[in-house]
């Protein structure tokens, strides 16, 4: 008989394979460009999707800078400075968060481009959405997997890479300067 491990990471693995299969290269390649050619980046979704967000924002910030993860708690002081030409980053799942919709809306109101990661097509932010990716969430206990939604990320980060990647070595360079410098003020890690 099959371990409750064994079934689990067969899950993850379905998860994974079943996102991929439903993800189009033209939307990878429209976020990627979207994303690069962006003002600013905005990224938003809380709850069981800001593991998702909070590792995009941080990929994004680290590889093109200019990225901002709005804290709830801030939502209206961030959306208050939308301009059309950023770019709102956005997971949303079940259970909808009604703070993230709102985010949503208002960016499309001000004429922002919108990336949704959610669960399905009918998802009530599909009709704000410039692009849209949807990623299978089963598990074999009571909550949701996310490892489609985050293999989704990765997909959209190297479609990045691909189209600007002298852009990417330059930034994560400079990082990479910063961290050595960093550290030697601190007088370095022991």
């Amino acid at each position: 008989a099959e371990s409750w491990l064994f079934k689990h990471f067969m899950t993850e693995v379905d998860n994974v394979m079943t996102t991929g299969q439903q993800m189009k290269e033209d939307d990878v390649q429209q976020a990627a460009s979207d994303l690069l050619g962006a003002s600013h980046i905005y990224v938003a979704g809380w709850r069981m999707g800001q593991a998702v967000t909070s590792y995009m924002s941080y990929l994004l910030h680290y590889t093109l800078g200019r990225t901002t993860f709005i804290p709830i708690g801030d939502i209206p002081e961030y959306v208050d400075v939308f301009q059309a030409k950023d770019v709102l980053f956005v997971s949303f799942y079940p259970r909808y968060c009604p703070h993230t919709l709102y985010v949503i809306r208002e960016a499309k109101q001000k004429g922002m481009t919108v990336i949704v990661l959610t669960d399905q097509l009918a998802s009530p932010a599909a009709p704000y959405a410039d692009v849209q990716f949807t990623s299978r969430q089963e598990s074999t206990y009571f909550l949701d997997s996310y490892t489609g939604a985050l293999s989704i990320c990765h997909a959209i980060m190297h479609a990045i890479a691909q189209q600007d990647s002298s852009r990417l070595v330059k930034k994560i360079e400079s990082m990479e300067h910063q961290f050595q410098r960093y550290y030697e003020v601190d007088g370095g890690i022991s």
